[in-house]
């Protein structure tokens, strides 16, 4: 299996994964997170698909890290509807692994690539990957920071979120 392919293999995958966390999520805002990032993963397995033929079109930049912080902005909603479940943190860790592993391959065939075009798919992409890993370590702070923040709000001063 060529690079390429892998790339290709690892978008389906990864879309598996967000439609399967989408429909854990049912009903709330997650959901929502979760099928944009589905729906990412798609365009990237169809634009390798292209490229594969030496079809790519124009590469534009995605609205999904927009999207989401959309989400992220209803936090009031989103602190009242959640709890801290293991196996919910879990699930984004692993996902933060999946984008980082992704950010890596796009970024050593990047490394790699010869043409001005090769390299302009694989940055294009890396970026994407990017914004995918910050959209999901975004949900792991708003999952972890009720465990790990206790201060007086007598002393100190804090980020708001």
């Amino acid at each position: 299996m060529n690079s390429l392919t892998f790339a290709i293999e690892m978008e389906r995958q990864g879309e598996q994964y967000y439609r399967q966390q989408a429909a854990n999520n049912g009903g709330n805002g997650l959901q929502v997170v979760f099928n944009i990032l589905a729906d990412e993963e798609v365009k990237h397995a169809e634009l390798l698909e292209k490229y594969v033929v030496h079809a790519v079109g124009d590469l534009q930049e995605s609205k999904a890290l927009e999207l989401a912080n959309n989400v992220f902005s209803e936090i009031k909603a989103f602190e009242n509807e959640y709890s801290a479940v293991p196996q919910q943190l879990d699930a984004y860790r692993a996902a933060l692994a999946v984008e980082r592993r992704s950010i890596e391959l796009y970024r050593d065939l990047h490394a790699k690539a010869e043409s001005q075009s090769d390299k302009d798919l694989f940055a294009f992409l890396t970026r994407q990957e990017e914004d995918h890993y910050s959209i999901v370590e975004n949900l792991v702070i708003l999952i972890r920071r009720p465990q790990q923040w206790v201060e007086s709000a007598e002393f100190g001063v804090r980020k708001e979120y």
